[in-house]
């Protein structure tokens, strides 16, 4: 049986060992690169509860502020911009600036955004209807100034009548 040392040797050009050099550092490289980045897609998904509730509200929502998201459940602010931080530096969700807030959405070329807008919404079928209709009638603009409240009059409603 023959080992590689009893091969018989070929000589080697300056160009196949260009080549060779070029396909390694152009090629194989980036593929290994690639290759790991996948190994780590789902990385920021749900390392913690409070990323769940902040991932229901922008669901739920369409969008959110770290404020509203923390108001809601009764989160520490902190750690609701942490975590907020840490979806929009995984890429799950983007942020941009509303003079001093910051508003996230999900990530439209998140590449796993379908499946996980769909494991949201199995998520939240499981939480109490109170709380998930108490975020779907939140008020998304503020109300005018000065503008009073009106209480509602069932007797003197007159959209009702036929």
């Amino acid at each position: 049986m023959l080992s590689v040392f009893d091969w018989p040797q070929a000589p080697v050009s300056l160009y196949h060992l260009l080549f060779c050099i070029y396909h390694i550092v152009v090629i194989t490289i980036p593929m290994l690169v690639i290759m790991v980045r996948a190994m780590f897609l789902l990385k920021g998904i749900l390392r913690a509860e409070s990323q769940e509730k902040i991932l229901i509200y922008i669901t739920l929502n369409g969008s959110g502020y770290g404020k509203a998201v923390a108001d809601f459940f009764g989160l520490s602010q902190n750690s609701a911009q942490k975590q907020l931080i840490r979806l929009e530096e995984d890429g799950v969700i983007v942020g941009r600036s509303i003079g001093q807030l910051r508003e996230y959405t999900f990530n439209p070329r998140y590449l796993f955004l379908e499946e996980l807008k769909a494991l949201l919404q199995k998520a939240y079928q499981s939480y109490p209807q109170e709380t998930v209709t108490e975020l779907l009638m939140q008020r998304k603009r503020p109300r005018k100034g000065g503008k009073t409240i009106k209480a509602y009059d069932r007797k003197n409603d007159r959209s009702n009548k036929a």
